[in-house]
């Protein structure tokens, strides 16, 4: 007689299928994105990412457009029931708002079995024989376990028998609470009594749905009692209110097409205008993303890559056909969220949008930054060689372009300058056109006087330049041997028009100058000396408070340190130069206490300092008692 024999195989077998059922259906949330494809864009099979949106969003119903299959099913009144798993992995409460039994599970009843054996043969089917030597067939519960033979005796395993209930692929025993694949994506649920799940079905605080024969429905949209109902593609989750996103087409520069839907309360795929979590959308079959959409009234707006409808802020339109190629151009939406088109000025730079809205640019097959609107001509800096804003428009200065001078007003309007060697006002800044018509940069010597033009031709007033050198705020001749005072801090500049650095003596007094020229007031400098705070000069033999602390500067300016007596009083400084006030100190094995207001050295008193008392003779000098 065979016996069955049960291995530790088997338990590890029946603990991994239970666990590999619970990771499948965690892992149908998580997301493949496209790979980088080798050609234009083409349609892939689809992946995606999703985003829930409170129920509370207030949508329009919106016609079903035919994107999901409508299935009609007509139930009776919903009835509740709930069941525990027979695994020991997880629990899950189920509520059936439909029938929730397949049409075999009420006839199926199983007879318990004792004192018979389990055998297989040689294509490693089970069998069954009882205690009268005949093979059992049907339903049965052996040692406990819900089994279930064929009509030949062999047992049922990993498949569903004719009673309706799914068994074990290597126990046999029934499988109860649980979810059940048969593969090609085909999934259903098995009850407490391990009968097939039908309808609306919450799992787990998630409603999924399954056909009259147990299947589950995934991508479909079904009408129960005339009320839509839009289910997950892969998870088969309810997507009533929620947006989910679609990775669609790649292409061969790396990106791909995210798309967005939004399934409305009845699971159509919703279109329109629609406001979510305070955001404006806008959906629409063509998917309105990176693109420009035209509203009824004439207007224009924009919804960024995440569907978003912008206001005054800028935006790019994915992949355009600008000028004969394919681009993708820079717009700006206006307070409204209208798309801009003509001159705007942003952030106090002006700007030109064409009539398709975007930004003049640098484009192949562009015009060039020189441009024309309305008669009259513009410049456009797309290269940063007259402007640190890139594309904005040249306004209130002079510049030269291809050996021709131009002349911009505040509106960007130019004018062509024929003016040679002499100053030009333009814009509250001056500027030189030389013999030839170019305007002159850097040092220059006009008039037997020396002034400098920065890069852009503005001449320098009332400022260093480049060259180190200053430049008078009214007339822009280079100053010297003279102070200067900038933005609160003092220069001297020498016969050249150099700065000075470091200590020196300018009218007999001796001031100090750090490496950027700024002259020391009211400070230390690098020297070690201390320079008056109004006049800058070196002072000495007096008591100076800087950062909180006092110093006495001796007879050359320099800090003093250890035991002095000043103006017959004895006081102490540190290393650092502070006065010691209110501390103990001992000095040549002698302790002495100093005043912490006067900072001057106690004698012929007794203190109590920190819990313990001295006693100071005349001299200052104190002992514990």
């Amino acid at each position: 007689m065979k016996k069955r024999r049960i291995s530790s195989w088997y338990y590890a077998k029946k603990y991994f299928m239970t666990l590999s059922c619970v990771t499948a259906l965690t892992a149908i949330t998580f997301i493949a994105k496209p790979a980088v494809a080798e050609s234009p864009p083409t349609e892939t099979a689809t992946s995606e990412e999703v985003l829930t949106v409170p129920e509370a969003a207030q949508v329009s119903p919106a016609a079903d457009k035919g994107s999901v299959e409508d299935v009609d099913y007509t139930t009776a009144a919903p009835s509740e029931a709930s069941a525990e798993t027979a695994t020991s992995e997880s629990t899950s409460t189920v509520t059936s708002e439909s029938t929730s039994t397949s049409a075999q599970a009420a006839v199926s009843q199983a007879s318990e079995q004792n004192g018979g054996h389990y055998h297989s043969d040689d294509k490693g089917n089970w069998y069954y024989t009882d205690a009268n030597g005949i093979n059992l067939t049907g339903a049965q519960t052996i040692n406990g376990d819900r089994v279930y033979f064929d009509e030949n005796g062999v047992q049922v395993k990993g498949a569903f028998a004719s009673d309706g209930h799914y068994y074990d692929p290597d126990t046999g025993t029934m499988w109860t609470s649980r979810f059940v694949s048969t593969g090609d994506n085909h999934w259903y649920y098995v009850n407490d009594k391990g009968d097939k799940a039908t309808g609306l079905q919450t799992i787990d605080s998630k409603t999924y749905h399954f056909d009259n024969n147990g299947l589950q429905t995934k991508g479909t949209r079904v009408l129960i009692n005339g009320k839509g109902y839009y289910f997950h593609p892969d998870s088969g989750e309810l997507w009533n209110n929620k947006l989910r996103k679609i990775y669609r087409n790649t292409y061969v520069n790396g990106t791909y097409d995210e798309l967005w839907y939004y399934y409305d309360n009845d699971g159509n795929i919703y279109e329109g205008p629609l406001t979510l979590d305070g955001k404006e959308h806008y959906f629409t079959p063509g998917e309105v993303r990176w693109k420009i959409f035209k509203n009824p009234d004439g207007t224009e707006s924009f919804y960024n890559e995440d569907g978003i409808k912008v206001y005054n802020d800028w935006g790019s339109i994915r992949y355009m056909y600008l000028r004969g190629y394919l681009w993708t151009p820079k717009i700006y939406l206006d307070e409204n969220g209208h798309v801009v088109h003509g001159f705007k000025t942003i952030d106090g730079h002006l700007y030109y949008f064409d009539e398709s809205g975007s930004l003049r640019d640098d484009v192949p097959g562009s015009p060039k930054p020189l441009f024309e609107v309305d008669g009259n001509q513009y410049f456009a800096d797309f290269r940063g060689e007259y402007s640190d804003t890139r594309a904005a428009i040249l306004t209130n200065r002079i510049f030269t372009y291809e050996g021709v001078t131009y002349s911009a007003d505040e509106t960007g309007k130019l004018t062509k300058v024929t003016n040679r060697k002499q100053y030009i006002n333009v814009g509250n800044n001056w500027y030189y056109v030389d013999t030839y018509g170019s305007i002159l940069k850097g040092e220059q010597t006009i008039d037997y006087v020396k002034v400098y033009f920065n890069q852009d031709g503005k001449q320098v007033k009332g400022a260093f330049a480049d060259n180190g050198h200053y430049y008078d705020k009214d007339t822009g001749a280079m100053l010297t041997n003279r102070y200067i005072e900038v933005d609160g801090n003092w220069y001297y500049v020498d016969q050249n028009g150099n700065k000075l650095y470091g200590t020196q003596t300018i009218d007999g007094v001796q001031v100090y100058f750090d490496q950027n020229g700024i002259q020391a007031k009211g400070t230390f400098a690098d020297d070690g000396h201390y320079y008056d705070k109004d006049t800058g000069s070196m002072l000495t033999k007096r008591y100076v408070e800087w950062d909180g602390s006092w110093y006495y500067l001796g007879a050359e300016g320099y800090a003093l340190i250890g035991e002095a007596v000043i103006d017959g009083v004895n006081v102490y400084f540190h290393e650092n130069g502070k006065q010691a006030k209110g501390e103990l100190i001992i000095e040549n094995g002698e302790i002495h206490y100093y005043d912490p207001h006067t900072g001057a050295r106690v004698s012929n008193t007794t203190l109590t300092i920190n819990g313990v008392t001295y006693s100071f003779d005349d001299k200052g000098n104190g002992r514990v008692i």
